[in-house]
């Protein structure tokens, strides 16, 4: 079905997951054609994907697994995967003390000046944060070389934190993190290199009292039963970069902000809680992204519909939801970005297949493998 061509970047299964033998991918079901296989990561768990003004597409591996060979890629046209920048940057093995490697990238954009932004919250095998803390890395696209780097000290990126996701507003000042470890908010000052925690503990980023259905199966610990709380996870901004928006991926609430409170620092904790606004129900979501004319709206804010094996569009005219795409290929889908073309990527993690929350079965199906939905398409 798919070349493997990347079998010798392949990882081992998740030690907090469980191990296991994955299942073999079976032909999918058409759906009209509308999703097309960019890459085939064999048995490598892919969750970031950015895509440049000129087409370059970058995905990254979080560091769930032992032996991984990658943290960053750049996967060029024919499919091939190739480190970025380099392979230095991906050698980073547990005692490593090398501010310039990555430990474990959870998220890969591409930010409005151009350069390609690398967000490691430096907790390998979701085990805490190691000593050197938590990063956001940035990179010139063209050089392929370091332009940047912010490091969060331990009171922004706590031991139990996990950075998950990030977006820029669009003049380059600022950075907005999500924490879905503890579940916060972080406001980065690109310019001054300071940083903030903000809405800890506030309900808006914290997972909500509910057990999502994911592949037809409720998602729980085998062992306890219990669902796993993760907390604030997917983001995105409007496109004049006045208002953010998150969501906590174990909830169904979405909540906004205006960015030009946090980008106070001055202001207090029950300021900025008192700011927040409850948008109401959509769905358990892992990735979320903006618009487009073609994909809900320029104002709409897409999400991973991660009980529907879909990707839907939230209108902030009327609130309501509406499907993009609904297909069974997409297994968890995780993060959204959209091409110059309007094109939209998606990488599908499984996270819901892992043993851990199957009695001690593996149901990953390999490849694992980065979706694109071609513009033009009837949604």
């Amino acid at each position: 079905m798919f070349p493997s061509r990347f079998a010798f970047l392949c990882a081992a299964a998740l030690p907090w997951l469980g191990a296991g033998t994955a299942l073999e991918a079976e032909p999918a079901p058409s759906a009209g054609e509308r999703l097309h296989a960019v890459a085939d990561f064999a048995d490598r768990q892919a969750t970031g994907v950015t895509v440049s003004s000129d087409g370059r597409v970058f995905v990254c591996f979080p560091r769930w697994s032992p032996n991984l060979a990658m943290s960053v890629g750049e996967v060029y046209p024919d499919g091939t995967l190739q480190p970025f920048p380099n392979e230095r940057w991906n050698e980073w093995e547990p005692g490593t003390d090398d501010p310039n490697r990555f430990v474990c990238v959870q998220s890969v954009v591409v930010a409005p000046d151009g350069r390609l932004f690398a967000l490691d919250p430096a907790s390998p095998f979701m085990e805490g944060v190691v000593e050197r803390g938590a990063r956001l890395f940035g990179f010139n696209l063209d050089e392929r070389v370091p332009d940047g780097a912010y490091g969060f000290p331990d009171d922004i990126a706590p031991k139990n934190s996990y950075l998950n996701d990030v977006r820029f507003d669009p003049g380059m000042t600022h950075a907005y993190i999500t924490d879905s470890g503890t579940g916060a908010l972080v406001v980065l000052d690109l310019e001054s290199g300071e940083s903030r925690r903000v809405l800890a503990q506030h309900s808006s980023t914290q997972a909500e009292d509910v057990t999502p259905v994911i592949g037809g199966r409720p998602f729980v610990v085998s062992e306890t039963g219990e669902t796993p709380k993760i907390h604030a996870d997917g983001i995105a901004i409007s496109e004049d970069g006045e208002t953010l928006f998150f969501h906590a991926l174990t909830a169904y609430h979405l909540y906004a902000i205006p960015t030009a409170k946090l980008k106070d620092f001055s202001l207090s904790e029950d300021e900025l809680a008192a700011a927040v606004r409850d948008l109401g129900e959509t769905h358990v979501t892992d990735g979320m992204h903006r618009g487009t004319a073609a994909l809900g709206g320029a104002d709409a804010i897409l999400h991973t519909a991660l009980e529907k094996d879909a990707i839907t569009a939230w209108s902030p005219g009327t609130g309501a939801m509406s499907t993009v795409l609904q297909d069974p290929r997409l297994i968890w889908p995780d993060t959204l970005a959209v091409g110059p073309d309007g094109s939209l990527f998606i990488t599908a993690a499984q996270i819901h297949n892992a043993p851990r929350f199957n009695e001690g079965e593996n149901r990953r199906i390999h490849p694992y493998v980065l979706w694109r939905l071609a513009p033009g398409e009837e949604f």
